[in-house]
């Protein structure tokens, strides 16, 4: 009866040790999926090299302003040793190795934190054409903390992420990234964490979470082999987290970093 007993116990643990070993099988299946489609080609917003600058003033002043936050910093530097070229190599930047952790919740260091839809998107050449960067039409849906006048429900707004792709005449495309910090997508739906910016009027994009199905799938923190960035690790936590406990969670964020207004926004 206790050899009977003995090999009882020893199947049911040799059957957890399956089950849990399939799930997580199952899970690490799942997780390189989502970065395969994060981090699909035809995701990546892409402009031609020899795209024309806007003819009217004022359009031609913004984009200059937008494309000069992109280009080399270092006045000591020859900027066209950096430029995109067809015979530069597509590829990701990436963390420092020594580089701390972002907040998965940057309600603080947020000026507008909005769900909305992406209806466009489209990539830009730097004004010294060193880098590529894009930016994202975004319509409010609701927003969470926001700057008045300029965010409300129904708005579009500019929001803007490093990377992007050129594509040449000769057709060859060239394309850059971060690799942990995909581009959003066309007709999806995302809880965005922004930075205003007032003189290119336009959001930079520090975080962002899709809502899909009543659950979360958060857009920064996965490798394009679906292993997690370290320095985004906290974001993964969210993954399939359900939306009235996520959303919960960031408007408690927002109400201990000082309330839905930023004071003195312009």
């Amino acid at each position: 009866m206790l050899n009977h007993n003995r090999v009882i116990l020893l199947f049911l643990v040799v059957l957890t040790v399956a089950c849990v070993a399939v799930l997580a099988l199952r899970a690490q299946r799942q997780t390189r999926s989502r970065a395969q489609e994060q981090y699909d080609p035809s995701n990546t917003p892409t402009t031609d090299y020899d795209k024309p600058e806007p003819s009217d003033p004022e359009k031609r002043k913004l984009r200059q302003i937008r494309g000069n936050r992109f280009k080399l910093k270092d006045k000591n530097v020859d900027s066209k040793r950096f430029e995109v070229t067809e015979e530069r190599q597509s590829g990701f930047g990436a963390f420092e190795i020594h580089a701390k952790p972002e907040p998965a919740i940057p309600a603080a260091q947020s000026n507008a934190i909005v769900i909305g839809e992406v209806t466009d998107a489209e990539a830009f050449l730097s004004t010294d054409k060193t880098s590529i960067y894009s930016e994202f039409t975004v319509k409010i849906g609701e927003v969470l903390k926001g700057i008045s006048p300029t965010v409300f429900p129904g708005a579009p707004i500019t929001a803007i992420r490093g990377g992007g792709a050129v594509r040449f005449p000769s057709g060859k495309v060239v394309w850059e990234a971060f690799n942990g910090k995909p581009f959003p997508r066309i007709g999806r739906r995302y809880v965005f964490f922004l930075k205003y910016d007032a003189e290119a009027r336009d959001f930079s994009i520090l975080t962002a979470y899709e809502l899909s199905d009543g659950r979360i799938s958060p857009l920064d923190g996965l490798y394009t082999t679906g292993e997690v960035v370290p320095q985004l690790a906290d974001h993964q936590k969210f993954s399939g987290v359900d939306e009235t406990t996520f959303l919960a969670t960031v408007r408690q964020a927002i109400a201990q970093a000082g309330g839905t207004m930023l004071e003195g926004a312009k």
